[in-house]
């Protein structure tokens, strides 16, 4: 019996204490002065600001991200311009070395028809047995000179042509990375200070 008086005691105990405890919440309760209007006030506004200073952070993550896209993109597009303007300079390399080949033939041949022109007009100094060789030998040469300064000359053209679509290419691509500067730069113009 003494246990059930324990346990009765202990029910009790714990009941007394939540009537103390939901009496004393209800005092506190109804003793509470009723919220102050101007305290409402900074609380709207604090909430105003923290979602303003949200909005702003978010603006200012995503003009990151697109900051770091475009300076990828500029990145890309100098290498692009560097790129373009080797194979532009390699081209105008070979078209010079083309035309300094074609300048060597072209004098070359025109060496090979004078003297041809001289041993036609009949050297007397080399009987004309040994001249008829000779002059079918320069005819020869001349003709393949002929032939060689027409390739020279073609292959210096077509390395011109080529030197200059590559210089309009690069002009495109150094235009689009004019543009994507610009980008770049607008978007650092509107970047809170």
């Amino acid at each position: 019996m003494n246990r059930n008086v324990k346990v009765l005691l202990a029910i009790s105990a714990t009941c007394t204490v939540f009537v103390v405890m939901a009496h004393g919440s209800m005092l506190s309760a109804q003793q509470r002065p009723a919220q102050d209007p101007s305290r409402v006030d900074v609380s709207a506004a604090l909430l105003a600001e923290v979602r303003a200073l949200r909005a702003d952070l978010a603006q200012a993550n995503q003009a990151g991200v697109r900051a770091q896209l475009l300076t990828a993109r500029v990145q890309l597009q100098e290498q692009r311009v560097m790129y373009f303007d080797r194979r532009r300079a390699e081209l105008a390399t070979r078209a010079a070395e083309a035309a300094e080949k074609t300048r060597q033939l072209t004098a070359e041949l025109t060496g090979d028809e004078e003297r041809l022109r001289q041993m036609r007009a009949g050297s007397a100094q080399i009987p004309k047995e040994q001249l008829e060789p000779m002059i079918k030998m320069f005819e020869s040469a001349v003709e393949n000179g002929k032939a060689n300064a027409l390739a020279a000359s073609e292959s210096e053209q077509r390395l011109r042509i080529e030197e200059a679509e590559m210089q309009s290419v690069l002009a495109a691509e150094q235009g689009r990375w004019s543009d994507l500067n610009a980008r770049l730069d607008e978007l650092e113009r509107a970047l809170p200070k």
